[in-house]
């Protein structure tokens, strides 16, 4: 019997291990995607867009 929730995948609990590495891709494609929209947006001439990327970047420590 578990102590609490258990995360699945694919009907298998997940070990502390495997849900830390998810969550580091997670994190990984995260900081892609931002990166890539705030360099679309100066590309495109967005500055105040690429500047709430930025912004929002920096609260979360990217």
């Amino acid at each position: 019997m578990s102590d609490g929730p258990v995360i699945l995948q694919d009907g298998q609990p997940m070990t502390p291990e495997q849900i830390v590495d998810k969550l580091n891709n997670y994190q990984h494609a995260l900081h892609r995607v931002t990166n890539e929209l705030e360099s679309w947006n100066l590309t495109e001439g967005d500055e105040d867009s690429a500047q709430a990327i930025r912004f929002g970047k920096a609260v979360l420590g990217a």
